[in-house]
């Protein structure tokens, strides 16, 4: 699972992932949340023969990833806070979060001043509640580099 709008309509990997569980379930076939952000993450990393040094976040690899906000907009807010598990909550993040829904965007392990609107395909939710999520990277960095800091 990956986008570079040649491909399709969005560089946001969830309106990607949104989409590709929206096809998949036209054709009768399932995409669970849990699939599509392994698909973004490791998944892709392993198509792309990178896997080494990106795809999750074990010692030594790349850490490009954002951080996820439940409460980014109201709907996601309201639909997080009605699921009863992580693959509810991470379902509707994959089919209803945009770009109110990122926190902040991490470029090889360090905060960006920039905020993008991409699933640069790791990330973390950020919740009230003590759950947060892990996964790998992956990605085109389209952030530009924080000018005169280490």
């Amino acid at each position: 699972l990956g986008t570079d709008v040649g491909g399709g309509t969005s560089l946001s990997l969830l309106r990607t992932a949104s989409d590709a569980y929206k096809v998949l379930h036209l054709q009768e076939h399932a995409l669970p949340a849990m699939r599509a952000l392994y698909l973004a993450t490791l998944g892709a990393a392993e198509a792309l023969d990178l896997d080494a040094h990106i795809g999750n976040f074990a010692a030594g690899k790349e850490a490009d990833f954002v951080v996820l906000d439940y409460e980014g907009s109201a709907l996601t807010a309201r639909r997080t806070a009605a699921a009863g598990t992580i693959e509810e909550k991470l379902f509707a993040l994959m089919t209803l979060a945009d770009d109110r829904n990122v926190a902040a965007t991490y470029v090889l392990g360090r905060l960006s001043t920039y905020k993008v609107f991409i699933l640069s395909a790791s990330l973390f939710v950020r919740s009230p509640a003590p759950i947060v999520t892990v996964v790998g990277t992956i990605g085109e960095r389209l952030v530009e580099p924080d000018v005169g800091q280490d």
